[in-house]
């Protein structure tokens, strides 16, 4: 389902020659698997974002032992880009901690309904048109307070609004397991 090295380096070379023309833009990279992003870039787009990362207009977040969370990008972001909108966790945790946060549609997957309130604000299905929004949001002095906006459907995705999201999550999945474990019938275990 991955949609390929091709977006991928795509979406790296087209935000590094951002970077590149503006003094004063900088980028937060996240990427979802760090290890073999070298291989992934193709050694070129991945030496011109070393080239950035050393010229302090890039930071790329990998960590050691463990994967860093999209929420750290997010809180130190003015506004997080989600990469495919075939899977869109990574932009709904920015959008929960309050980053501004779209998301490009380049494959044209349905959107789902959830996201139709504000889809006109958040989906892009280009590199052109997702630059020329974000050039435009960061350079107006008068930004559109509904770019990247999830304000009006925020509280249905999370009415919780607490930070525990993933320990919510955690635990559930863990009482599903625990009732297979016991040997009991999936309406059962989606009743307890």
């Amino acid at each position: 389902w991955f949609p390929g090295h091709k977006l991928l380096r795509e979406s790296y070379q087209t935000l590094i020659e951002q970077i590149n023309k503006k003094d004063d833009l900088g980028i937060i990279i996240k990427p979802k698997n760090p290890k073999n992003l070298e291989i992934r870039l193709g050694k070129d787009i991945y030496n011109e974002l070393i080239t950035v990362i050393n010229k302090g207009k890039c930071i790329l977040l990998i960590g050691e032992k463990r994967n860093i969370p999209v929420s750290l990008a997010a809180l130190a972001s003015d506004l997080c880009i989600h990469g495919h909108a075939l899977a869109g966790t990574a932009g709904l945790e920015a959008a929960l901690v309050g980053c501004r946060t779209i998301m490009l549609n380049r494959e044209q997957v349905p959107i789902p309904e959830y996201l139709s309130p504000i889809e006109k604000n958040i989906i892009f299905s280009n590199l052109d048109d997702t630059m020329d929004g974000v050039t435009e949001y960061l350079e107006n002095s008068r930004k559109d307070n509904n770019f990247g906006n999830w304000t009006d459907i925020i509280d249905t995705l999370d009415p919780f609004r607490d930070g525990k999201a993933a320990y919510r999550i955690g635990s559930y999945i863990n009482w599903l397991i625990e009732g297979y474990e016991q040997g009991l019938g999936k309406e059962i275990i989606m009743a307890d």
